[in-house]
């Protein structure tokens, strides 16, 4: 809820049309979980995947647009 709140005032304070946000599992689980109709499966959250959120300013209303994971095999982790 937190973060739906946080969003929204956000969204009401700026003229930008588009936005990002990048978050742990934890959070994008809670929001898929508003987002998606009730009994829906979990989500799949593996590193580096993007939702696509459109907030419908007239209801107050977030709905999943699309998602799908990012190729990301061109990233080295830090320690090699």
């Amino acid at each position: 809820n937190r973060t739906f709140q946080c969003l929204e005032n956000f969204l009401s304070m700026t003229s930008y049309r588009q936005i990002g946000i990048a978050t742990h599992g934890g959070v994008i689980r809670r929001m898929m979980q508003r987002i998606l109709p009730p009994g829906s499966p979990p989500v799949p959250i593996p590193n580096t995947v993007l939702y696509k959120i459109h907030y419908l300013p007239k209801n107050k209303e977030f709905r999943l647009a699309n998602f799908g994971e990012i190729n990301s095999s061109h990233i080295k982790p830090v320690n090699e």
